[in-house]
């Protein structure tokens, strides 16, 4: 009849879909109080990858189909729209110095991906 403490906390917490680089996917709970960061870590712990600050999420906006990087300060909930199961993409965060470093910067990231799943 009535429902225990961590029932209720259970029935409450939701899962979010997290696709990798190399198109594999697995899920990961949604606790209520999770923050970007601990999201982002928990994502990079799963996986092994020991430099997180190289990574970042993003999921896409239902009204506009536009993506939005994950803000790792704030509550992933309050970042969340639209009607669960969340898809995020597990993406690399790359920052070209000039326009003429965008060419060498493709070329490491391919080789960062390839390092990291082989």
């Amino acid at each position: 009849m009535f429902r225990r403490r961590a029932d209720r906390r259970a029935a409450t917490n939701r899962f979010v879909q997290v696709e990798c680089l190399d198109s594999s996917q697995f899920q990961i709970v949604l606790e209520k109080r999770l923050t970007g960061n601990g999201l982002l870590e928990s994502v990079c712990h799963s996986m092994g990858i020991r430099e997180v600050g190289f990574f970042g999420l993003v999921c896409k906006q239902p009204e506009d189909n536009q993506d939005i990087w994950l803000d790792t300060n704030k509550l992933v909930r309050k970042q969340l729209n639209g009607v669960p199961p969340y898809l995020l993409h597990l993406v690399i965060k790359v920052y070209p110095i000039n326009s003429t470093a965008v060419d060498e910067a493709t070329r490491l990231v391919g080789r960062a991906s390839k390092a990291i799943y082989n």
